[in-house]
């Protein structure tokens, strides 16, 4: 099923939508989440407190016990030599975040299991799959 980008849309009374709004001085961010069908995007210039946002937004689910997979591409500039580093880089970072998480040794175990050389993202999808599946977290 395709995804459904939300961009600048209202929020009316009622919706089964889960929002926060940061207040910044005059200006306002915020960011919605509908449902599993739905991504949200934040889209603001520099200092509009998008950082903050999330990283509250993190802080929430993870009390709600969502396992949550911080990623962050600052720095990372190898991810993008290959997709097989893509998908090797953001595989150790999502064993950081398990481990962070004190996730169950048995499901870290099968985590590690190697990414596949020739279907790197594919071997990738299936791991986070299985993950979700295993992990005994909200998701």
């Amino acid at each position: 099923m395709a995804k459904k980008f939300l961009y600048n849309r209202n929020m009316y009374p009622g919706e089964k939508i889960i929002w926060l709004i940061l207040a910044t001085g005059f200006s306002r961010l915020s960011i919605n989440i509908s449902n599993q069908d739905n991504t949200f995007t934040i889209n603001r210039a520099r200092q509009y407190g998008k950082t903050t946002l999330l990283y509250l937004l993190e802080k929430e689910l993870r009390k709600q016990d969502y396992l949550v997979l911080s990623l962050s591409f600052e720095a990372a500039d190898e991810y993008f030599e290959s997709l097989g580093s893509l998908a090797e880089g953001l595989s150790l970072d999502i064993e950081e975040c398990l481990r962070e998480q004190n996730v169950d040794e048995k499901v870290l175990e099968e985590w590690n299991h190697s990414i596949s050389e020739r279907f790197p993202m594919r071997s990738l999808g299936t791991k986070i799959s299985n993950l979700c599946r295993k992990c005994g977290k909200k998701r």
